[in-house]
C-alpha cells in the first residue's frame, strides 16, 4: 500500500494505491491522520487503485472522517471499484461518508 498526498486548493487528496488491510491500515493511519488538523480539514480519498478493504482500514477511514468533522471540516471518497463499493455499502460507510465517481465532485463537496 502506497499513499501520496497533493493539495488541490484548500483539500488535502490522499492517493491510495493497493490493499487496506491489518498490515497497511497502521500506515494509512499514520500518513493521514496527523495531515488532518483545525486549518487543514478538508480532505478527500482517492480510492480507485485501492483493491481490498478490511475492517481495520474500514476503521481508519472512520477515524479520518470523525477527525475532519470533528475540526468542522469536509471529508469524501471516490473512484471505488464495485467490489469496495459494496464493502461500504454492507458495513453501512456509504450511509455516513460521501463517495462520489470522480475527483472534481468529492474535492467540491470536501471544499464546501
Amino acid at each position: 500500500m502506497d499513499v501520496e498526498r497533493a493539495d488541490v486548493g484548500e483539500v488535502q487528496v490522499f492517493r491510495i494505491t493497493g490493499r487496506l488491510d491489518s498490515t497497511t491500515s497502521p500506515a494509512f493511519e499514520a500518513s493521514v491522520l496527523p495531515a488532518i488538523r483545525p486549518g487543514a480539514n478538508r480532505v478527500v480519498l482517492d480510492f480507485s487503485a485501492v483493491d481490498y478493504v478490511s475492517s481495520a482500514g474500514l476503521r481508519v477511514v472512520l477515524l479520518a472522517a470523525k477527525q475532519t468533522r470533528a475540526t468542522q471540516g469536509g471529508f469524501a471518497i471516490f473512484g471505488m471499484a464495485k467490489p469496495i463499493h459494496h464493502v461500504f455499502e454492507m458495513s453501512g460507510f456509504a450511509r455516513i461518508i460521501a463517495l462520489f465517481g470522480t475527483e472534481a465532485e468529492a474535492v467540491a463537496a470536501a471544499a464546501r
